[in-house]
Order: structure tokens, then C-alpha cells, then sequence
């Protein structure tokens, strides 16, 4: 007889500990998964910005590499103070100028220089004056306003 009881009795509360077992295995995965959701946010959010400050140092190294070549190098330079025929071989030692450049800086996609006194353009890939140049309304735009600025990112096809 108090066997059937004993029975009885871990029959009955048999479901109701099967449901709070369920109920604490379903709580502690939802747990867990929420925590593993704001880890993960947490980790793209970190390395997002170290993204975002790896572009911005590459970005200022840029910048201060293009000020001292175009300060220093003797090709840039001559480009710039040479007559408005110009000169091939001066066109030349630029363009190897821009390719050097372009290769030692893999974010540079496409680099032109522009000379004022006569409106000429010289890229690594193609040259020609500003009005015929197929970026002309961007450099014309540039030229009229008064302060020099970095630009954001555009589309530009040098053909």
C-alpha cells in the first residue's frame, strides 16, 4: 500500500517538475541567447570603429604625404611652374610621379593634377585641358570656391 502511494504521488508531481525543468531550460537559453546577441553587437560595434579609425589614419597619411610630394618632388613641381606648351618629358616624370603614388597608397583609386596658369590636366591615365576633361564641372567647381577642402567621395571614370 505504501508503494501505490509513493507511486501515486511521483505520478502526479512527475509533470509539474517535467514543466518547471522546461520552463528553466527555455529561460536560461533565451538568457544565453540574448547575451550572445549584445556580444556580438558589442564586437561589430568595436570593430567597426577600429575600421573607421584605420581608414581615418590612412586617410591623414595621405593627406600629409600628397602636401610633402607636392612641396618636394621635383617632378610635381616642375609640371607646375613649366610653360603652357609644356614639356613631355616633364608630363612624363609626373605621370610616373602619380603612378608611384597610386601604387604606394592602394586607397588612391584615381589622382589628377591640375595647373592653373593654363587650364591643363595630367592623370596617370589620360591628359588634356580642363574644358575637355571628362571630370571638367568638378574642377571648375573646385577652382571658383575659395577654400580648399577634401571632397567626399564621388564616381569617376578617367575614360
Amino acid at each position: 500500500m505504501q508503494r501505490s502511494w509513493y507511486k501515486r504521488l511521483l505520478l502526479s508531481y512527475m509533470p509539474i517538475f517535467v514543466i518547471v525543468i522546461t520552463f528553466i531550460f527555455f529561460v536560461f537559453f533565451q538568457l544565453f541567447s540574448e547575451q550572445s546577441r549584445r556580444e556580438a553587437l558589442n564586437a561589430n560595434k568595436s570593430l567597426s570603429l577600429q575600421a573607421m579609425r584605420m581608414v581615418d589614419t590612412s586617410l591623414k597619411v595621405i593627406d600629409n604625404m600628397i602636401v610633402l610630394e607636392s612641396i618636394n618632388s621635383k617632378a610635381l613641381n616642375d609640371f607646375f611652374k613649366s610653360s603652357a606648351v609644356g614639356d613631355p618629358y616633364i608630363n612624363i616624370q609626373a605621370v610616373q610621379k602619380l603612378k608611384e603614388i597610386i601604387n604606394y597608397y592602394p586607397l588612391i583609386d584615381s589622382i589628377y593634377l591640375v595647373r592653373n596658369s593654363d587650364g591643363y590636366v595630367l592623370s596617370n591615365a589620360t591628359n588634356g585641358y580642363v574644358s575637355t576633361y571628362p571630370d571638367h564641372e568638378f574642377i571648375e567647381q573646385y577652382q571658383v570656391s575659395k577654400t580648399p577642402k577634401w571632397t567626399g567621395a564621388k564616381k569617376f571614370r578617367t575614360i
